[in-house]
């Protein structure tokens, strides 16, 4: 089978069908682009899947066969900062200015956070479960030390 493609006014796709299975319809919302994919079974509808995605390529809604739902939020530099699964389930995520996750929590309850050295390297961990942890680096080895070793590197990083 050939590939059929459908146009619109401004040279945009908005049909692809090439082969007997599948037809892919695309609609465009500034810069995001939605595609129905639609399967096709004995060359009849069969289900559906609806997927969009923004301008930067970020997946940002899906609804699969059944209708389940997922939606993402991208911040300005494409980490996820929001997302809804298709099961309901939330979480919610935050980066500091070196782009690292910084913050993170869930819909159940769960939550956690870390700190950075200058290197990006984790030196501090905490979650919601009570358990917390810190670390220094050697020659790029993450070593786990105790809370007042860190608090005396802390202490000599803020003299610098």
């Amino acid at each position: 089978m050939n590939t059929i493609l459908r146009h619109d006014d401004n040279g945009r796709v908005t049909y692809r069908k090439y082969c007997e299975s599948f037809e892919y319809w695309y609609e465009y919302n500034g810069e995001n682009i939605t595609t129905r994919t639609v399967f096709l079974r004995g060359g009849e509808y069969d289900f559906e899947e609806i997927s969009t995605v923004d301008g930067c390529g970020n997946l940002v809604y899906y609804r699969d066969r059944d209708g389940l739902e997922m939606k993402q939020e991208f911040d300005k530099n494409g980490n996820l900062v929001y997302k809804i699964n298709k099961f309901g389930c939330e979480f919610w995520q935050e980066y500091d200015e070196q782009n690292n996750k910084v913050h993170y929590r869930n819909s159940n309850g769960n939550e956690f956070w870390k700190e950075y050295n200058e290197n990006n390297n984790t030196i501090h961990f905490k979650n919601s479960d009570g358990n917390e942890e810190w670390y220094k680096w050697i020659n790029n080895e993450q070593i786990s030390i105790t809370q007042s070793e860190f608090e005396q590197i802390k202490k000599q990083l803020k003299k610098r």
